[in-house]
């Protein structure tokens, strides 16, 4: 997790979600416990998981309904 990823962006317009989808968020690093405490901030504790570092991510992506890569670089 890095600033060029751009998870904040993601989590807060996920934010804007009124359903009950389930934001699951692959990888560790930097910005960990700044996105941990803004998802707290937004009530959205239940609707979003942390997984961490991922071995294989590619079979978690399998088992998902929707896939957002983002970032401001790729």
């Amino acid at each position: 997790m890095v600033r060029k990823k751009n998870h904040e962006l993601l989590i807060r317009a996920f934010a804007e979600l009124k359903d009950d989808s389930v934001l699951a968020i692959v990888g560790d690093g930097e910005l960990k416990n700044e996105l941990h405490e803004l998802v707290a901030s937004l009530r959205l504790g239940d609707r979003v998981i942390f997984s961490g570092h991922q071995e294989n991510a590619k079979n978690l992506m399998k088992a998902l309904w929707q896939i957002y890569l983002q970032g401001r670089v790729q």
